[in-house]
């Protein structure tokens, strides 16, 4: 790999280029990785390390460099010779040197810098591209490393206002599956970013391979939506869970790609783009494969249940049970108790909406029975809860409502539903309320309000309190 001579290297930007140039010829010789940040020439974006209603005043090659190094890795970046970039790369005696590249950074010639750039891709560990505007360089570069294999060792941290519409992400995004939004990048330490970490520890065993290690990297971008959730960055929040169910679905983990698809379909519902909620779902299923095993039969049954849910709200409900009807013959014919359950509850949800009491409450108690067969707590509880909301709807038959409810909650800890406790436990106390049983509803509105504390719910554990609070005036109140 040939660099630039230092003499042909302005004197000022000459150390940062004789410093990176040594990680490249260590790594060439020694097989010892290094992280390679590219960007977007002439535009500089300062990430936080600051206190909160503070400027940001670090430069991310800057912090990247300062947590690599005493780990013994190295950060390479490329600089920019375009406008205002002499602030980056001061002279000797300037006073003010707040955005100095402290990263080593090789000089390229102008001529041929794609050249010099893929030489560097094919020795990094970690590659982070700041795409900050989407100018034909950047485009290039990108290009380049998802045509070397490299995108899954790639970070793409793209800028996105908060104050207008994001622009269309570029086709060549389709290969990398690891992107985010740069003000998510904003918290250090980086090297434990959910995105960077796995990459982090392979150059540190010294390893520049394909290999990575993807299921914390879904986890991380759940964790991600659920907390822009919490802060209503609903358009945040569809996008990461997108983002999960991309590698999901890579992964062949078809359940975790519906579970993700239709929590972003719920969130683009909120935010009132129903075409695009329902255009999701559709996409999925289009991608999916036939079931040919259970999970994967599972999977397709509470997609089609959830698509089920979305006609439904599109008051096309005859669709809706249409397609419920199709998928419980092919649960039927698998014997699948499971899929059926989750059929039978969609259902029984659909029908309430149609005022079909009976239709209904017979699909609800299937639902019940099949999950029972099945010893499914995830299924128990989900068709527990559906039967005593209708048992609730009955009014006097309120208490088997709230016995139903009970037994929900008593499944729950056994499915991982910690983030769906919240709802149950207020649906309780609602229909311990509607029946009289203050008690009842002050433990359920108190459990609630634990539950969405823990789950990291601040405005659903404020509705829990205050309904907390409207039960004990209830049982303070004198007979």
């Amino acid at each position: 790999m040939e660099f630039l001579s230092p003499d042909d290297v302005a004197p000022n930007r000459r150390r940062a280029h004789q410093r990176a140039v040594d990680i490249v010829r260590r790594s060439e010789s020694g097989g010892k990785p290094f992280a390679l940040v590219l960007r977007t020439y002439r535009v500089t974006q300062l990430f936080a390390d600051a206190p909160e209603g503070f400027q940001a005043t670090q430069m991310f090659e800057n912090v990247l460099h300062d947590e690599l190094e005493p780990l013994g890795l190295g950060a390479v970046t490329v600089q920019d010779r375009g406008l205002g970039s002499e602030l980056q790369y001061p002279a000797a005696d300037a006073s003010d040197r707040e955005l100095e590249v402290r990263a080593p950074a090789l000089c390229v010639a102008t001529e041929g810098w794609l050249t010099t750039v893929r030489s560097l891709i094919v020795h990094a560990g970690l590659i982070v591209v700041l795409l900050q505007v989407d100018t034909p360089g950047v485009l290039q570069e990108l290009e380049a490393i998802a045509a070397m294999g490299r995108a899954d060792q790639t970070v793409v941290a793209v800028l996105v206002s908060r104050f207008t519409d994001p622009p269309p992400e570029p086709p060549i995004l389709a290969e990398f599956f690891r992107v985010i939004s740069t003000h998510e990048l904003d918290a250090p330490p980086l090297v434990d970013h959910f995105l960077v970490k796995d990459l982090v520890d392979g150059m540190r065993l010294g390893r520049t391979t394909t290999e990575t290690h993807w299921p914390p990297v879904v986890e991380g971008y759940e964790q991600l939506a659920r907390s822009e959730r919490g802060r209503r960055a609903l358009s945040d929040a569809a996008t990461s869970y997108g983002r999960a169910a991309r590698i999901s679905l890579r992964l062949a983990d078809y359940g975790g790609a519906v579970r993700q698809t239709v929590a972003r379909s719920t969130v683009l519902e909120q935010l009132g783009d129903a075409a695009e909620a329902g255009a999701v779902l559709k996409s999925l299923a289009d991608a999916m494969p036939a079931a040919t095993d259970g999970a994967t039969r599972l999977a397709r049954a509470e997609l089609d249940a959830a698509t089920a849910h979305r006609l439904a709200t599109d008051d096309n409900a005859e669709a809706a049970l249409t397609l419920l009807e199709r998928s419980r013959r092919h649960a039927e014919e698998a014997d699948d108790h499971r899929s059926l359950s989750v059929l039978h509850t969609a259902g029984a949800w659909i029908r309430r909406g149609q005022l079909d009491v009976f239709g209904a409450m017979t699909a609800a108690h299937e639902a019940v029975a099949h999950a029972e067969r099945a010893g499914s707590a995830a299924e128990l509880w989900r068709s527990c809860t559906v039967l005593g909301i209708l048992w609730g709807d009955l009014g006097e038959w309120s208490p088997r409502g709230v016995d139903c409810l009970a037994r929900a909650v008593a499944a729950m800890p056994d499915s991982g539903a910690e983030a769906d406790l919240w709802m149950v436990l207020m649906t309780r106390g609602r229909l311990a309320a509607q029946a009289g049983d203050w008690s009842t509803a002050t433990r359920a509105y108190l459990a609630a309000a634990r539950a969405a504390t823990a789950a990291d719910l601040p405005a659903e554990a404020r509705t829990a309190r205050e309904r907390l609070l409207t039960a004990l005036a209830h049982t303070a109140a004198p007979a």
